[in-house]
């Protein structure tokens, strides 16, 4: 059978899949809501939030890559100026 599923479809899958377990490990895996309008709106919520954790990591790694960068590109200049 995987030998016939698209591969594109199935890494697709793999992502979507991998989401939801970080998901539940950071949120919880349980509802609070009752009503399936509101699960929907709760599943929402969860995915923004999710979403916005994962930019403000790119963003601090980035920075903090940039900043290190800089500290150690003058380190290299005052020692390139003082040796």
């Amino acid at each position: 059978m995987w030998r016939n599923f698209p591969k594109e479809r199935y890494n697709r899958r793999s992502i979507v899949e991998t989401i939801n377990s970080v998901e539940k490990r950071k949120f919880g895996d349980e509802l609070r809501s009752r009503l399936l309008k509101t699960q929907r709106r709760e599943m929402k919520v969860i995915d923004i939030v999710y979403n916005i954790h994962r930019y403000i990591n790119y963003a601090v790694s980035v920075l903090g890559g940039f900043l290190q960068s800089q500290i150690t590109n003058k380190t290299i200049n005052e020692q390139k100026t003082n040796g």
